[in-house]
């Protein structure tokens, strides 16, 4: 059975990216039930947005390239 050890972050930079990549996650969270929830409630169209913020959710595990999160960098500093 492997145990969990979880590490402190190092810097004050560590814990800044930590708090960044969970507001881009709770962000996108907020994101896919708002247009889940247009979707049944509006229009079917709204789908299309379901699947923009999935799609960047899945190149992002690729590339680290997250357009939300430079926003947030330059917003919060």
């Amino acid at each position: 059975m492997a145990t969990d050890i979880k590490q402190q972050p190092n810097s004050q930079e560590e814990v800044r990216q930590i708090k960044l990549l969970r507001l881009v996650m709770r962000f996108a969270g907020v994101f896919l039930v708002l247009s889940a929830a247009l979707t049944f409630f509006h229009s079917m169209y709204w789908v299309l947005f379901t699947l923009f913020v999935g799609l960047n959710l899945f190149q992002y595990s690729f590339t680290k390239f997250c357009p939300l999160e430079m926003i947030l960098k330059k917003i919060i500093k």
